[in-house]
């Protein structure tokens, strides 16, 4: 299953010739010239009969609540959320009862993770914002970061800087951490949008790109945070859920489109743009990419399935699929080659072996 990463570059460039020559450079939206919206609902998902691979339940006060959201930090370190409280550790501790539980807020964003850094945004009860910063290596204590803005998404940057946002707030704050607790804020780029979800992508031989998704009005938007300027934005099909970065360093990013069933894959460099889409599912959610078989899988939760998705051929191809619990909101693979998942069931850890069975023989339910 393996694709040279010039290759995975290639076909997508190839696929979107068309769209290139129609749209060299997209416009930011008018959102006002467009129908209105609202946030996408991801479905409920039934009973989970069958799932692939192990699923349990985390002890403690991680069981009083439903899995809402993963990340993966420092190989094979989980943080996982549940409710008011954010449980970090590996597969291992969390089936023994041994990982780490800190309280979060309830208001706080979705999770990012980069190298040993688990993020979280959230907004503070007082004034402004808090983001935290947490330690794969020493999950038990974290760095808070405060600002005036209440964010509730944030993600760090290849030199090191922080940048954030806050649902229903159009405002994108690039931010170079400081000691005891202080932090200067380097800029603060109106995008216009709400920034439900932010994250940072890897594109080889320049500074990280920056992307955000507005789920009340469907639109996935550039942040040129280097020059401290929105970037372009687009509509992202009828009710974008989540995002994903693809390989690091190609620049590619994936969308599920919760409302249209559809998978969106976009490059960011030099400007973002919609390169494919495919159908998903009737209820996409949760997507990671998969490197070592260079695919992306993409929770289905009205039918109980994540499924790999290949671009290998510039068009998104469904190549496999794994039974899951019930409700995941959250994927990641882990540097043994673990895929987790987590929902309402619980976590789910899926190994390589299992998962390259169903890569090579493409389960129907």
């Amino acid at each position: 299953m393996s694709t040279p990463r010039p290759v995975l570059i290639a076909a997508l460039a190839a696929a979107a010739i068309v769209v290139s020559a129609c749209n060299s450079a997209p416009s930011p939206v008018d959102e006002s010239s467009l129908p209105q919206l609202t946030e996408a609902a991801v479905a409920e998902s039934p009973p989970a009969d069958y799932t692939d691979g192990r699923v349990f339940r985390p002890g403690g006060v991680l069981a009083d609540s439903e899995l809402t959201d993963l990340a993966v930090a420092a190989g094979d370190v989980l943080a996982v959320r549940s409710g008011g409280h954010l449980g970090i550790g590996t597969p291992e501790q969390f089936e023994a009862g041994d990982n780490a539980v800190v309280d979060i807020a309830a208001g706080c964003g979705p999770l990012s993770a980069r190298e040993t850094t688990f993020v979280l945004a959230c907004p503070d009860e007082e004034d402004g914002g808090i983001i935290r910063l947490f330690d794969a290596d020493f999950p038990g204590s974290s760095e808070t970061i405060r600002v005036s803005a209440p964010v509730t998404a944030a993600a760090v940057t290849d030199d090191g800087r922080i940048l954030a946002g806050a649902s229903g707030d159009g405002d994108v704050l690039v931010i170079s951490p400081g000691g005891s607790g202080e932090s200067d804020t380097d800029a603060r780029i109106a995008i216009k949008d709400s920034v439900d979800q932010l994250i940072t992508v890897p594109v080889s031989g320049e500074s990280d790109r920056a992307v955000v998704i507005d789920r009340g009005n469907t639109v996935i938007s550039g942040v040129d945070w280097t020059n401290s300027k929105p970037g372009a934005a687009l509509r992202a099909g009828l009710g974008v859920g989540r995002l994903t970065v693809g390989e690091p360093g190609t620049g590619v990013v994936f969308a599920s489109d919760t409302r249209g069933g559809q998978l969106l894959v976009y490059t960011v460099s030099p400007v973002i743009m919609l390169h494919q889409m495919a159908t998903a599912g009737a209820s996409p959610w949760a997507l990671t990419w998969d490197s070592g078989n260079q695919v992306v899988w993409v929770s289905d939760t009205a039918d109980n399935l994540i499924t790999a998705y290949s671009v290998a051929e510039g068009v998104p191809v469904a190549v496999g699929s794994l039974h899951s619990a019930a409700d995941i909101r959250g994927l990641g693979i882990t540097r043994s080659g673990d895929l987790i998942a987590v929902g309402s069931d619980g976590i789910q850890i899926v190994d390589a072996t299992t998962r390259g069975s169903a890569l090579e023989d493409t389960i129907t339910s």
